[in-house]
């Protein structure tokens, strides 16, 4: 930590994000250069770690107050994730930002690649959207970019803790936008991945009736974003790739100027060669 304090000047630009992906008892040691962190300007991002409890007693330096961004971590469904220790009820901003660390794809030992569940993979998207945000305003302090994280720009979540707790939203954060998106992720039922095979392309198309409106393609994680979106009712959200059933994934829609829907998971049913098609399921993950 103290080293992250003296070589903050000796990179273009300056760093001013650290993150600290540890959870532990209580330092005085730690308690000092958390505060020496604060001081110089920097912002700490740090875990609230694993524990599943409100208990502080090994959340250190997550649960430290002068700690910039005391991380929780949620998981697929928006929710908390079920290990994760959050806020209690009694001092909901014990913890102050929340973000996904459920199956985080990330390094492994040996120069291995795989999925890893933890506050500290949350923290790690905490700090690198931080970094986001505070490149787009860099004469701000770090009361601004906290102010700017995990208030009106972060999603209002509730399921799985006990007091509600805001999860970062590092779009909205750097432009405060009232775009109308509908965001996802499509994935092959039978694998729990997204389509597999590089020469077929798989598209989401947003429809009124029989009427394409607007329409993206997923990316190699099955990601896609739809945007600019106009407000309506009765929108239905299709999706085919060569090789599955072309099919419809959810109706009705009903869109909003400047709320954003989704993120969601859907499944698009791969086609068989004979017999009727294996049903998919598909289902609402949030709202954000």
């Amino acid at each position: 930590m103290q080293y992250a304090i003296d070589q903050r000047s000796s990179t273009t630009p300056a760093t001013r994000v650290i993150n600290f992906g540890v959870a532990g008892p209580h330092s005085d040691l730690i308690a000092a250069k958390v505060l020496a962190i604060k001081d110089v300007g920097m912002a700490l991002v740090a875990p609230a770690g694993d524990g599943n409890t409100t208990d502080t007693t090994n959340a250190f330096p997550g649960a430290d107050p002068n700690t910039a961004f005391r991380v929780m971590a949620t998981d697929v469904t928006d929710c908390r994730a079920w290990f994760s220790n959050f806020s209690p009820s009694t001092t909901a901003s014990q913890y102050n930002i929340a973000a996904p660390g459920w199956n985080i794809y990330s390094t492994l030992p040996r120069a291995g690649f795989g999925a890893k569940s933890g506050t500290q993979m949350a923290s790690a998207v905490v700090a690198g959207s931080a970094a986001l945000v505070w490149g787009q305003q860099p004469t701000t302090t770090v009361s601004w970019l906290i102010s700017r994280m995990t208030s009106a720009s972060a999603k209002s979540i509730k399921c799985g803790f006990a007091a509600t707790a805001r999860r970062v939203d590092v779009r909205k954060a750097i432009t405060l936008s009232t775009e109308t998106t509908i965001i996802g992720q499509l994935l092959d039922p039978f694998t729990g991945r997204e389509p597999t095979g590089p020469t077929a392309t798989t598209y989401i198309r947003l429809k009124s009736g029989t009427t394409q409106l607007a329409y993206s393609y997923t990316n190699n994680g099955g990601y896609y974003g739809i945007g600019s979106l106009a407000a309506g009712s009765d929108r239905n959200l299709t999706g085919d790739r060569t090789g599955y059933i072309n099919t419809m994934l959810r109706f009705p829609i009903t869109i909003t100027t400047g709320i954003v829907a989704g993120p969601y998971l859907d499944a698009l049913p791969r086609a068989r060669p004979m017999g009727m098609p294996r049903s998919s399921s598909t289902g609402r993950i949030s709202s954000r």
